[in-house]
């Protein structure tokens, strides 16, 4: 876990360093279609996986060809939604369908091992492309070979395909498991509910990314992940971490205490904003050798730490009421995420299209969006404890 997070952060602080602001931008731009469009594409299954299978460990090799049919078909009508909305080439449109599929599978095949608690080993399955494209890059700076962003797609596309087959072999030969057709229909039907629930989220979690290109350029998207990249991923890492580890506890019907959860979150969020506020100007400066220093302020520094706040309860509370949450409050909860991004989506284009629209303005309503989403959120958390507190009354 910890060496993909650091392979992550080294990763976007070498290409933010190397790059132009302009394809460091167009590098932000494919890494969020990327991890947005492979958590579409994998239609809840990783979280149908983890949910129907921690305790039934039955499981035959026609799930993964399932697994792999849904992947790859969504895979491809993604694909062509991102080449039609960013005018891909089509050498660039296929890498990216390949990058989505592999790192879905991916990502599906890394919950076998979170259902037996091995979660070191499953979050390196889902992640260790992170490592594998650091190494690429370093290994191609240390030859002396020029970088550039088409060199990015490629190598991207390795690395995923990778670390996707590095547990395929094992997958296929195992035969020792027997399946009824009954549980795939369930197993579908589970991840259904669950691909609503992680596509509004990660949706949501990315718009501000994915309108700025539309809105701006993608120099701007450039500026806009440097800037927030020190307070936002530091916090957003270290939640997503933790909810990784508490999910599966809960899809086993395991006793988690979330007041313990909630007030090492806040020990948490305490220490590192504070910190992030002294020190993250510097820290961005470095990081970027000063590239981005004349598009920094005290405004910036004061949103992106709020933001990356949120983000950090945003994902904490997301695989809780995922958990705990029953199927109409799951529905219930989808229902609002995609109201709020569909609001979001007319609010910024009528106002940057009739408005004298900045990138102040933009991060003020991604910061108001934001609140909307954590108060929905934490209604429905309020709502689920009293409904869990009377069934066990």
């Amino acid at each position: 876990m910890i060496v993909t997070m650091l392979s992550s952060f080294l990763v976007t602080i070498i290409l933010g360093r190397h790059f132009s602001i302009n394809d460091f931008g167009e590098f932000s731009l494919l890494k969020q279609l990327v991890l947005t469009c492979s958590t579409i594409a994998l239609c809840g299954l990783n979280s149908s996986f983890t949910k129907l299978f921690s305790k039934n460990k039955k499981i035959s090799n026609y799930i993964y060809l399932v697994a792999s049919s849904v992947i790859f078909f969504l895979s491809f009508i993604l694909s062509v939604v991102i080449s039609i909305n960013y005018n891909y080439s089509f050498n660039k449109t296929l890498i990216i369908f390949l990058i989505i599929s592999f790192l879905s599978i991916s990502i599906f095949l890394s919950s076998l091992y979170r259902v037996e608690g091995k979660f070191l080993i499953g979050q390196f399955i889902e992640s260790g492309w992170k490592l594998l494209f650091l190494i690429g890059v370093v290994s191609l700076i240390f030859f002396g070979f020029s970088i550039n962003i088409n060199a990015i797609y490629l190598l991207f596309f390795i690395t995923v395909l990778i670390s996707g087959f590095l547990i395929l072999p094992t997958i296929i030969f195992n035969n020792n498991y027997i399946y009824e057709y009954n549980d795939i229909k369930k197993f579908l039907s589970t991840g259904l509910l669950f691909w609503i629930i992680n596509s509004s989220g990660i949706l949501f979690a990315s718009i501000d990314k994915l309108a700025i290109v539309k809105i701006f350029s993608l120099e701007a998207l450039g500026i806009y992940t440097a800037l927030g990249f020190v307070y936002i991923t530091t916090l957003t890492l270290i939640a997503s971490a933790l909810g990784y580890v508490v999910f599966p506890l809960i899809a086993k019907g395991e006793i988690v205490n979330y007041k313990k959860i909630l007030n090492f979150s806040l020990i948490i969020i305490i220490t590192i904003s504070l910190f992030l506020f002294l020190f993250g100007e510097n820290l961005t400066s470095i990081l970027f050798n000063a590239k981005y220093d004349g598009y920094n302020n005290i405004l910036f520094i004061l949103s992106f730490i709020i933001i990356g706040i949120m983000k950090f309860y945003n994902i904490i509370f997301h695989f809780i009421i995922s958990g705990k949450g029953s199927r109409h409050d799951l529905i219930e909860y989808c229902i609002y995420t995609f109201l709020l991004i569909i609001i979001f989506s007319i609010t910024i284009l009528l106002s940057s299209k009739f408005l004298l629209f900045n990138m102040k303005h933009f991060i003020f309503l991604v910061l108001f969006f934001w609140v909307c989403k954590l108060l929905i959120m934490i209604y429905l958390l309020i709502k689920i404890s009293k409904k869990n507190n009377l069934s066990n009354s």
